[in-house]
């Protein structure tokens, strides 16, 4: 700690990383990266100064740091960095089969990813076994350690004709458990059916069944925006006056559980050092809650939920650490049988403005669907509000899926959606 400084922050990552790439059904490469990274915070009382490097450093990074203070702005809302408090460990994070594999194994296991339908490829996919290793220290006091693994894979697989657009998925765990032969088999079905897309009759507005994985795309980013605690002292979230009011259907509620065992980002503390915890944020429908760092929860006079996020490449700021969408009790053959007109879509190719929350794009392998029934493949367009969309949800699906920034969507059927034809 250099003398001159009223409070410090140390945070150290230390992260291993091996992957498998693969190209047109064949291992292109194979990269283990072993680095370790720092980020410093120094405050001159409401001055604040950050630098981060790549260890080992032989600089005088707190020189740099406390010279960064000198010159930047006084913030009047900098009320100082977390006290120490219990800190609890957190289940399932951290599986010493990822931690110890060899590149030997990982290679053995992406031979799995391989299509098993002739005519269809791999043309790109990535398997990625990571282990990492966080540290934080501050001037208060606060000095905490955790390891966490984690393992993903993604894949586009194509049908060697080239008239059927690509199909993309993923899957991601803390545990060497990914289903890839699962991924191969749906992904090859999708293509298969896509051979026999019609164009759809007309452009209707009618119900749209959107999986778990379009729902992360669509819906959970604009949700992570919208209940940040930056955002909403910006005027920049579309919450912001909605407090303990309604803003979806009363069948949805979401939590941000950092403590969830085996979470895809669990921790026991987050990027500040603050333990990490549950927080219910939508109930029934009624937003209750929003997510808060140190600074933020200063700011509106509460405490920080232990959403401080980010690398010790970066400053840290607010972010979700598991976002859930509570599943329903309704499978996705369920959900299709209720269904009069609409749209099945298992994948999206298109964005959504989080601000707002309007979304458009298009459906590359999408159904027709009439009184309860796949009546042929499809390609269509479709765009929408995404917060007016979650206030029409007619159904909840039980099957929950994770992606790496911690989205744990589940299959959302909604009605009044813009379905257009392509």
């Amino acid at each position: 700690m250099r003398e001159g400084a009223s409070e410090v922050e140390v945070y150290v990552e230390d992260r291993v990383e091996k992957s498998v790439i693969i190209a047109e059904d064949e291992i292109h490469s194979e990269r283990e990266k072993s680095e370790a990274t720092m980020g410093v915070r120094a405050f001159l009382n409401k001055n604040r100064g950050f630098a981060a490097v790549t260890l080992p450093y032989q600089g005088k990074i707190c020189h740099s740091v406390l010279k960064s203070a000198q010159i930047q702005e006084s913030d009047p809302g900098w009320e100082g960095l977390p006290q120490p408090q219990d800190i609890l460990q957190v289940d399932d994070i951290c599986d010493p089969r990822i931690k110890d594999i060899s590149m030997d194994t990982l290679l053995e296991l992406s031979t799995a990813i391989s299509s098993p339908v002739p005519d269809i490829t791999v043309n790109s996919a990535r398997l990625t076994a990571i282990t990492s290793t966080m540290y934080i220290t501050n001037s208060h006091g606060i000095s905490n350690q955790y390891e966490a693994t984690k393992c993903y894979i993604f894949i586009s697989c194509l049908h060697t004709g080239g008239e059927i657009p690509a199909m993309m998925d993923y899957a991601v765990s803390r545990q060497l458990d990914i289903p890839i032969d699962t991924l191969m088999e749906e992904s090859c079905s999708l293509i298969t059916d896509a051979l026999q897309t019609r164009t759809l009759q007309e452009s209707f507005t009618g119900e749209v069944l959107f999986s778990a994985s379009v729902v992360n795309q669509v819906f959970m980013n604009a949700l992570a925006a919208a209940v940040n605690a930056e955002n909403v002292r910006r005027g920049a979230s579309v919450f912001r006056d909605h407090l303990n009011a309604p803003v979806a259907s009363e069948m949805l509620s979401i939590v941000d559980d950092g403590r969830l065992p085996g979470g895809i980002c669990s921790a026991p503390f987050d990027r500040e050092g603050t333990s990490c915890q549950k927080t219910e944020l939508i109930t029934e429908g009624i937003l209750q809650n929003l997510i808060f760092d140190t600074y933020t929860a200063h700011f509106f006079d509460t405490h920080s939920t232990g959403n401080a996020v980010g690398s010790a490449m970066v400053e840290p700021h607010v972010g979700i650490s598991n976002c859930l969408i509570q599943p329903g009790d309704t499978s996705i053959d369920e959900m299709l049988a209720s269904m009069k007109k609409g749209l099945y879509v298992p994948g999206l190719s298109g964005g959504t403005d989080v601000t707002t929350g309007s979304f458009s794009g298009v459906v590359p392998h999408g159904y027709y669907v009439e009184q309860g029934e796949l009546v042929y493949p499809t390609q269509a367009l479709i765009s929408g509000n995404c917060f007016s969309a979650l206030s029409a949800v007619e159904m909840v699906g039980c099957e929950q899926k994770a992606n790496l920034e911690g989205m744990y969507g589940v299959p959302l059927l909604i009605d009044g959606m813009t379905i257009i034809s392509r």
